[in-house]
């Protein structure tokens, strides 16, 4: 439903005309290091490695102002033909996303790049997909998925900027 709200409020209000790129991403995410849309090819839509589900994540996504339309229309195609998209087939977001590119020509165009940042929440925060409390504690915040927090140091390198409170246990 985001998606369609975007799509709608861009269109609106002309920002495909204002802008040359859009980055789509949550609020919950702790950058390891400058993410450097300069080093992203602006005629892809680039995703971050991991977490697809057997589709493509929806966590995060940057592409060009010729193609964010197409890329946020996921829901108009499935409300217009319901009987064309089995939700007990296609399973979760992910896998809907992956389809509704490939069905829009797009997924020849997906690039990945090295994941920079990670999941954190902070105390008081809600979740409604997974109990924080088995997660990496730093700083009073939690890491949703500590693999990631690793993954992020990697990409990151010696220009990670991750405050020693959420990275002890990586040096």
């Amino acid at each position: 439903m985001l998606r369609f709200w975007l799509a709608r409020k861009i269109k609106r209000l002309g920002l495909q005309a204002k802008y040359d790129r859009f980055v789509f991403t949550r609020s919950d995410h702790f950058y390891g290091c400058p993410h450097d849309l300069s080093a992203l090819d602006p005629r892809k839509i680039w995703v971050p490695k991991g977490q697809d589900w057997g589709g493509l994540t929806d966590r995060h996504l940057v592409c060009s102002a010729a193609d964010v339309l197409k890329v946020l229309n996921v829901l108009p195609p499935v409300l217009r033909r319901p009987d064309r998209y089995d939700v007990r087939e296609i399973g979760n977001p992910e896998r809907l996303i992956k389809l509704r590119l490939i069905e829009d020509g797009l997924w020849e165009n997906v690039w990945r790049f090295p994941k920079t940042f990670f999941a954190i929440k902070a105390p008081g925060d809600a979740s409604r997909w997974r109990d924080f409390s088995e997660s990496a504690t730093a700083g009073g915040y939690r890491i949703k998925y500590p693999y990631e927090r690793v993954a992020t140091k990697d990409a990151c390198g010696a220009a990670a900027e991750i405050p020693a409170a959420l990275s002890d246990d990586l040096n």
